[in-house]
């Protein structure tokens, strides 16, 4: 049985995008494994602990009351797998080569700084919007 990192990753390298929302990669964990998906929250420090994944938090800053504190909401978190690319053959390789693009430059994010993180969240959601201007026109 592949423990929940293995789960996690695959999930993520199935994903068309270079990251998932923390809260749609819990309900395709828990859609996958039911029994062994830890909470949410719980989750989330987990796959903060590895050095597999980046948790990006839009949260992040000065203005919580404990920085070193993930935000009191998962809402807007997303989730990135560091190691390994795509899986899925992508009809457009621009499209994966954008991806791939924008998981190198997330390795060297400083996500301890409040503007590193806003960038680099602009970016991923630029990523979205990007890859789905290049399917439309392939296709």
């Amino acid at each position: 049985m592949p423990d929940i990192h293995d789960s996690a990753e695959e999930i993520l390298r199935q994903h068309p995008a270079p990251a998932m929302s923390l809260p749609e990669l819990h309900r395709r964990l828990r859609e996958l494994e039911p029994v062994c998906t830890p909470g949410r929250s719980r989750l989330r420090r987990v796959l903060a602990a590895s050095p597999r994944f980046l948790i990006v938090d839009p949260w992040t800053g000065p203005w919580l009351p404990d920085p070193d504190e993930p935000s009191p909401t998962d809402e807007g978190v997303l989730v990135l797998a560091l190691d390994r690319g795509s899986t899925t053959e992508d009809p457009v390789p621009a499209s994966t080569r954008l991806r791939e693009s924008v998981r190198w430059i997330a390795k060297g994010a400083d996500l301890r700084s409040p503007s590193e993180v806003a960038r680099l969240y602009v970016l991923l959601l630029e990523e979205e919007e990007a890859r789905a201007q290049l399917t439309e026109k392939a296709a």
